[in-house]
């Protein structure tokens, strides 16, 4: 066991404890306050040097808060002047659902690279919280050398590491500011993939007066025709035109509308009133005009009949 991991924070007394840190994720794909579809992980080295120095993890969702005893203060100086054992913590970052590479808008990794951040680079990602880009994209050799990680804890490959800095002058530092009440927020930002989003209506003939439309005005669907796959249904289709972002739980927002020939527009009458958002998988992608786009299929179970 690496210390502790406490779920329910009510169980720790706050006035016997000091945060040191929070680290914590945050994805547009997901509501506020709850998972963001990853995790941190401590290296060994971490998790060796948390236990001797006991400090204890507070979990929630995709926030990791570590906190020490109130008294810890001057130990942890003396151990931050220390060239042999530095104070410098890694943690690796974890999906913890098969679809996060789905949904995130992530730089291209080649080959031994991996996200990599830090809270002694100048611009820091984890410092601001912008979400992760190209220039985050570091070769495993390299974070071998910034950290004391061993290359078997990278294989198979995390999404990215982590590394604090709590050594030498800024590690006294970042410490008193943690004991005076103002602990550092380290910030892993992440962008929600976007696709093309594809409604397959299943109607019963051509799909004439249907249409997916935005109250919002914002997002506009064109219709594509009918297909009939071999041995299914009809369905109608309608297209984005423009790519969406993928959204977790967030509640349906286009509609489907049926106007009957020669009805005025005012003459629509709402079908559904919340289609479902686009799923995580399958996803789709497609290369048009030499530029790499994602698709997403939306079937829709409901005929459409009887208008």
């Amino acid at each position: 066991m690496w210390g502790s991991c406490v779920g329910d924070v009510g169980t720790v007394s706050k006035q016997m404890m000091t945060t040191l840190f929070f680290l914590k994720a945050i994805h547009p794909s997901h509501k506020p306050g709850g998972g963001q579809g990853l995790f941190f992980s401590p290296s060994a080295y971490t998790a060796r040097l948390m236990k001797r120095l006991d400090l204890l993890t507070v979990c929630r969702g995709s926030t990791l808060e570590v906190r020490c005893d109130e008294v810890a203060e001057e130990r942890l100086k003396i151990w931050a002047k220390d060239k042999i054992e530095p104070l410098a913590l890694s943690f690796f970052v974890k999906a913890d659902t098969p679809f996060f590479l789905n949904y995130t808008d992530l730089p291209k990794m080649s080959a031994g690279e991996t996200l990599f951040l830090s809270n002694t680079q100048s611009e820091s990602h984890l410092i601001s919280g912008r979400p992760v880009g190209i220039e985050s994209l570091v070769s495993i050799d390299e974070v071998l050398k910034k950290t004391r990680l061993h290359e078997g804890e990278l294989l198979p490959f995390p999404l990215g590491v982590v590394f604090l800095d709590y050594s030498a002058k800024k590690g006294a530092a970042l410490l008193k500011k943690a004991f005076t009440g103002n602990p550092s927020t380290y910030v892993m930002g992440f962008k929600s993939r976007q696709s093309f989003w594809r409604y397959f209506i299943p109607c019963d003939g051509k799909g004439d007066g249907l249409s997916v439309v935005d109250p919002k005005e914002e997002v506009t669907f064109a219709f594509e025709g009918v297909v009939a796959p071999e041995g299914r249904r009809v369905y109608a289709r309608f297209v984005s035109q423009k790519p969406l972002s993928l959204q977790h739980g967030a509640p349906g927002r286009f509609q489907l509308k049926y106007r009957a020939p020669g009805a005025s527009s005012g003459g629509c009458r709402t079908l559904i009133k919340a289609l479902p958002n686009a799923p995580f998988d399958p996803l789709h992608e497609r290369i048009a005009d030499g530029r790499r786009d994602f698709v997403s299929d939306i079937y829709v179970q409901h005929y459409v009949y009887g208008r």
